[in-house]
């Protein structure tokens, strides 16, 4: 069976996140999932990582930056790369990769393709004592 979605209705049915300042909903629910996400202008999504693949993000509408880093065994996060992140961009945080993003002058509105275990137990958080 095939689902239809309309993205921008969609976007009127993001849910908030536990543990962070976005917004999501899963729009398809398979081994690979679609995701889309909302970030309000200066708010963050924390630093964090997974273990089980890597994500593709492409930002529709808005501003903001996305940061990859390491985690060595310190458990300090060496950033290695910090980019402004505009409506037409793609790009792919790779697995094991610390990364996060914080929303720009304008509102974030980002579609992802990621495991379904992005959003629950392959999720890890960085300590602010470790960001």
């Amino acid at each position: 069976m095939m689902d239809i979605h309309n993205l921008q209705q969609s976007f009127q049915n993001l849910v908030p996140d536990a543990h962070s300042d976005i917004r999501t909903a899963v729009l398809i629910n398979g081994p690979t999932c679609l995701i889309i996400a909302g970030l309000k202008a200066g708010r963050k999504l924390p630093a964090h990582y997974h273990l089980k693949g890597s994500e593709i993000y492409q930002v529709l509408s808005g501003n903001g930056f996305v940061e990859l880093g390491t985690l060595p065994a310190a458990q300090a996060v060496n950033w290695q790369k910090s980019s402004k992140i505009k409506a037409g961009d793609v790009f792919e945080v790779p697995e094991g990769w610390v990364h996060r993003l914080t929303g720009g002058s304008e509102d974030l509105r980002l579609v992802f393709i990621a495991p379904p275990a992005h959003l629950a137990e392959d999720r890890y958080f960085i300590t602010e004592n470790g960001a």
